[in-house]
């Protein structure tokens, strides 16, 4: 669960801590263990500068072999957003490649989503396009910057930066700092650099849990800074999780994107 946030970036260098490479620690984190396929209900809650809040609720459907991961989404209300989905399909030996497919009832029609558009917000939220359907380590440089306690857990922390403009374009970071909790591997923090100028993004889970052996985060927010000022917010809550569903392989489709649930 939350995958397509844990690996927000990553990247490649040698410097070490204890034995370990950042390269080693980043790859932790994309291999840790998450069950072949996943159900989940969410509840999406959008917080405004005014601090006015907007709910939504959310099932989704993951399944990943060693080629490739697949996700599909759906709003369940409130009733303007219900029957929206979203699908992603990401193969690992094309760089983290992906395709990503936007259904919306009231047009009838799927809308393909370019890499170009990777970058922007996720249906009015925090979260990104590239957020939700995640990027390949080896696109991003890192440093292990030290160790930090964060939340009570024990930290290594990471600077990560895009390997070039155009990805850093691309996905709408250009750079990163990322704290990753020892032993369980998960990113617990995540400090975002947005490609637009004086804006950061702030990654926090929390509500942390061990489930069927799976470490999980219930509770992910992200939130929207400008100069340091409060602009905007979005929190992720897990309702409930399954991990090793029975999921069909054929509902990755677009055809299953219009029909719905």
């Amino acid at each position: 669960m939350y995958k397509w946030f844990i690996i927000i970036v990553a990247g490649f260098i040698t410097t070490q801590a204890y034995g370990q490479t950042a390269h080693e620690i980043i790859s932790k984190v994309r291999d840790r263990e998450i069950g072949n396929a996943t159900k989940t209900r969410m509840t999406m809650v959008l917080i405004e500068k005014d601090k006015t809040q907007r709910v939504r609720e959310l099932i989704s459907f993951s399944k990943s072999d060693e080629s490739q991961s697949k996700d599909l989404l759906y709003f369940e209300s409130p009733p303007d957003m219900k029957g929206t989905g979203f699908l992603n399909i990401r193969v690992r030996e094309k760089n983290g490649e992906k395709d990503q497919w936007l259904y919306l009832p009231a047009l009838k029609k799927v809308k393909r989503i370019a890499s170009s558009e990777s970058g922007g917000d996720f249906l009015g939220s925090d979260f990104s396009y590239s957020d939700m359907g995640g990027t390949d380590i080896d696109n991003y440089n890192y440093a292990l910057k030290g160790e930090e306690t964060v939340n009570g857990y024990e930290t290594y922390q990471i600077i990560s930066q895009p390997k070039t403009d155009a990805i850093a374009k691309q996905f709408g970071y250009r750079k990163s700092i990322l704290w990753v909790a020892k032993d369980i591997w998960l990113v617990v923090k995540a400090i975002n650099y947005t490609t637009k100028p004086g804006e950061i993004k702030l990654m926090e889970a929390s509500d942390i849990k061990e489930v069927n052996g799976i470490w999980t985060a219930y509770k992910i927010q992200m939130s929207r800074l400008q100069e340091k000022a409060f602009q905007h917010a979005t929190i992720m809550v897990l309702n409930e999780v399954e991990y090793n569903a029975d999921i069909d392989d054929g509902i990755f489709t677009e055809r299953q994107l219009m029909k719905g649930f």
